[in-house]
């Protein structure tokens, strides 16, 4: 599959740090010449080839090793014996491991077996010493988490039995890997040829049906002409091709015009080492110069080639949010929400992704999952909180996975109303504050409540009475109701028959109490009132400054239930508190509801007449 996004190249030998479970090859810059690292999931390291002598490319690869901090390598595999494979051996194993070379390799180095007459290859030969060893066709290492590479030719001959006539030449005679790691596989074959010219014999034909589908291949003989045949690349298939070649120290022209053709016709995209204004040019839009090492990344479900993303054969990625957990349906103001939400791997590969929630606009995350095997299901909890502001939400979870092979599961949505709750004690009608009440008098508590809210259905508030003083409860009440938004409701409690011994100052509070309340200094309401019994009636006249003070006058009025004025009098020179069972007139009264105005003028012209209103229950004898 075509990659899916580009990335950016990486400069020099900075490289990026490996992780486990992923398998990497660095198909490292080394000009003209070819060498290769693979790094398995376990990290055991293989090196394949060094570069060309000239130009101290064995230098440039030991400095590369050492910037992954690697002392020793697991195996080497030297495709075959071209100063330009080969040449940069000895510098890499003695640089790696000072006195004792054998110490560089802990496994073998592998190669065709046979002798080379070259002095670069009797150098690599004395720097490998009892580590040399011939691979077998068929062999196969394990490279630890999954990984493992497998010879399918060497010296002409194929791992299926089939075979060419030898010759002189030396590029046929190179070795071939495949590298597998679960659905990745990659193909690498040194200077391998397809056709039959300059005493070279054609491999690539005879060991196209062993390789098969291939995801990566590294272009045999730098992308000559004589590699890279039809035959070959329509068995191979790659999706990315990558071209080590260069200008220096030899300029051969290299990549050429017709094997670039021939993987473009191809739909492989191609990944050149270096530019070459000597060379072919890579038809537009089938690849790229990469001017640096080549870097592949691979995990269980795709592979990066220097940032560019491919989806592999056989990978399903699909991961779904199943269910938004929280929040949903209704919540209250300034409540703070963790978002959370299940989701489920459906694909058939071990998958990182990214889980992106929303709530409208105004809050939009994304948690990263790493490791969810196919078919587990896990509840992201979000790292951060959202603080819940009024309004109706859409809230949505959405899952995103590159290449995701079925979108329509991803996404999960709901509605969310942020609601305001606030229930208000607005009044109390009664008992009234000020108000006199007496022996046999029946109280029944009444108050305004208000429901303040912000939100689009009914809900249940409490509402409580109570009448106390300082040292006793006389009554309480409660009821339960439904409230609606933005209603104003008279609530009237049971009514209450006041005792004879009763008499005193007493608070009537009524209260509210909801879930979720928002404003809680507006629930509560208090009233002040006096029992009377009237058979002690006084009253206690006050002034705003002095509660001894003496009246000048206290004019008196005496109102029947009706509201018919029946007596009025003036009392002069009147102390702070009257005793009105004094008051003939009030005695001899049939019985009844009476309400008794007075207005006393102080002594002191400075101060404010005091005004009262008494309620008089009058028994019958």
């Amino acid at each position: 599959m075509r990659f899916l996004v580009k990335g950016i190249l990486l400069v020099g030998f900075i490289v990026s740090v490996i992780h486990a479970d992923q398998l990497k090859i660095y198909q490292i810059d080394v000009n003209t010449g070819d060498a290769a690292l693979i790094v398995s999931p376990t990290n055991q390291y293989i090196l394949i080839d060094a570069g060309h002598i000239l130009g101290n490319y064995g230098d440039t690869v030991l400095t590369f090793l050492r910037n992954l901090g690697i002392t020793h390598l697991n195996h080497i595999l030297t495709s075959h014996y071209h100063e330009d494979h080969i040449g940069g051996m000895a510098r890499v194993i003695y640089g790696l491991s000072g006195a004792n070379n054998n110490d560089s390799i802990l496994g073998w180095c592998y190669d065709r077996g046979d002798t080379y007459t070259t002095a670069t290859f009797l150098a690599y030969k004395a720097a490998v010493g009892l580590k040399r060893k011939t691979v077998t066709l068929g062999e196969t290492l394990d490279l630890g988490g999954g990984a493992f590479m497998f010879c399918v030719a060497r010296n002409g001959k194929v791992m299926n039995g089939d075979s060419v006539l030898p010759t002189s030449g030396e590029n046929y005679r190179s070795l071939a890997w495949v590298l597998e790691y679960g659905l990745f596989r990659f193909f690498t074959a040194g200077d391998l040829v397809g056709y039959n010219i300059s005493g070279e014999r054609d491999v690539e034909t005879k060991v196209a049906p062993v390789v098969r589908k291939v995801d990566v291949l590294k272009v045999s003989h730098h992308g000559s002409r004589n590699s890279s045949n039809p035959t070959f690349l329509d068995s191979l298939r790659p999706t990315a091709a990558i071209i080590s070649q260069g200008t220096v120290p030899n300029n051969n022209g290299h990549p050429h015009q017709e094997a670039l053709n021939r993987l473009a016709a191809r739909n492989s995209y191609i990944y050149q080492m270096n530019d070459n204004p000597t060379g072919g040019l890579i038809p537009p839009g089938s690849g790229r110069i990469l001017n640096t090492t080549a870097v592949v990344t691979v995990n269980q479900a795709s592979y990066t080639v220097n940032g560019d993303e491919y989806i592999l054969t056989g990978v399903q990625r699909d991961a779904a949010c199943l269910e938004i957990l929280s929040p949903l349906d209704t919540i209250t103001e300034a409540s703070i929400i963790t978002p959370h939400a299940r989701i489920k791997n459906l694909g058939n590969t071990t998958e990182s992704f990214r889980v992106r929630f929303r709530i409208g606009d105004s809050y939009n995350r994304i948690q990263t999952i790493s490791g969810l095997a196919p078919g587990d299901t896990m509840t992201v909890v979000f790292d951060t909180m959202w603080y819940a502001m009024r309004g109706n939400y859409l809230v949505t979870c959405s899952t995103e996975v590159y290449g995701d092979t079925s979108s329509l599961n991803d996404k999960q949505t709901g509605q969310l109303t942020v609601a305001f709750y606030d229930s208000e004690v607005q009044n109390i009608l009664e008992p009234v504050s000020g108000v006199i009440y007496y022996y046999y008098d029946t109280i029944t508590p009444t108050a305004i409540i208000k429901d303040n809210s912000e939100y689009s259905y009914p809900t249940s508030v409490k509402i409580f009475s109570q009448l106390r003083n300082n040292s006793q409860i006389i009554y309480q009440d409660s009821t339960e109701r439904t409230s609606i938004p933005g209603t104003i409701d008279t609530v009237i409690f049971t009514p209450y028959q006041i005792a004879s011994n009763d008499e005193g100052t007493y608070l009537c509070s009524v209260w509210v109490r909801r879930d979720n309340d928002l404003i809680l200094n507006n629930n509560y309401q208090v009233s002040q009132f006096t029992i009377l019994n009237p058979n002690h009636i006084s009253e206690e006249l006050s002034s705003l400054n002095d509660n001894n003070q003496t009246y000048r006058t206290v004019d008196i009025k005496l109102f029947n239930a009706a509201g018919r004025l029946l007596h009025t009098r003036t009392i002069y020179n009147q102390p702070a508190r009257i005793n009105y069972n004094s008051l003939n007139w009030i005695n001899n009264l049939p019985p009844g509801i009476y309400f008794m105005h007075s207005i006393a003028t102080p002594s002191e012209n400075k101060l404010k007449p005091v005004k009262s209103t008494r309620k008089i229950l009058i028994l019958p004898h």
